[in-house]
């Protein structure tokens, strides 16, 4: 996660577009981490959650998610196993001042383990609304809104099949579903290069659009140019950098500006962007 600034976007056209950066930094999962990325004047701080055999809620790092065997273990056995600082989620957030947001990101396979993270999260006593509950299942989110009506809920997209990079093949399918669940935001993975009719259909039905993860400065600029909502990176300092120069340079041609935008980047291995990305956009 990174910790970045809130930033009133003057684009060219004449329209403010406020955009988060949320800090996905591996420090900020750290006890100590979170206070320094508010420090740091960072919107949100976005955290992957995981729950133990044995009932433990606990801090994971997504370099992790291809290790087998982790649902399986108890939470003494995981630390054992892996050579990663995996903290229990009440010691990360104990005592941690709530100057910005979090967005809990529950990596659980199943609705039974939900019951025990959303309660780790509510004894840290966050105000419900700093809180988002995201993950890419749509049954955990159902018993997320059974056991915290009040929270707001996130739908992120997933790097293994999940919409809509392959099916549902357009935003109004994403839109349906995200719907019929009763939820408005959404975190998309950025790093194809979502292009703006994409993401500002989305925008135009309401939904709230966040990206992650992008740490290149192609990729932020195509993002800042599109009005997303939120910008998820571990690299603070480069979106930072990216986002000053894009507001110093806020005198760009109308035509590549959102939502006229065209395919935007300097990036040479994306120049096929716009067959990449075809049949994922709508009419």
């Amino acid at each position: 996660m990174i910790s970045l600034i809130r930033i009133l976007l003057v684009l060219s056209c004449g329209v403010a577009q406020a955009t988060d950066v949320v800090d996905y930094s591996d420090f900020t999962k750290r006890p100590g981490g979170i206070a320094t990325a508010w420090v740091a004047g960072a919107d949100g701080v976005e955290i992957d959650v995981r729950v133990s055999t044995d009932g433990v809620a606990y801090v994971f790092h997504d370099s992790l998610i291809k290790m087998p065997g982790l649902d399986g273990r108890t939470y003494s056995d995981i630390v054992e196993a892996y050579a990663y600082d995996l903290p229990k989620l009440s010691a990360l957030l104990g005592d941690v001042p709530h100057s910005g947001y979090f967005v809990f990101d529950l990596r659980i396979p199943d609705t039974e383990r939900a019951s025990v993270a959303i309660a780790a999260i509510r004894l840290s006593r966050i105000p419900v609304d700093k809180v988002v509950i995201q993950s890419d299942n749509f049954d955990v989110l159902a018993e997320v809104r059974e056991l915290w009506p009040e929270v707001r809920r996130s739908y992120a997209s997933s790097a293994h099949g999940i919409v809509p990079f392959v099916a549902p093949s357009s935003s109004s399918q994403l839109v349906n579903l995200l719907s019929t669940n009763e939820i408005d935001r959404v975190s998309l993975k950025g790093r194809l290069f979502l292009n703006a009719e994409f993401i500002n259909s989305l925008k135009l039905r309401g939904v709230e659009v966040h990206v992650w993860t992008i740490n290149l400065g192609s990729r932020i600029e195509h993002y800042l140019l599109l009005g997303v909502d939120g910008i998820v990176s571990k690299r603070p300092a480069a979106v930072t950098e990216e986002i000053d120069r894009f507001i110093s340079e806020a005198t760009r041609p109308r035509t590549a500006m959102y939502p006229l935008a065209r395919y935007a980047t300097t990036d040479p291995n994306l120049r096929n962007f716009a067959q990449i990305r075809k049949s994922l956009v709508d009419d």
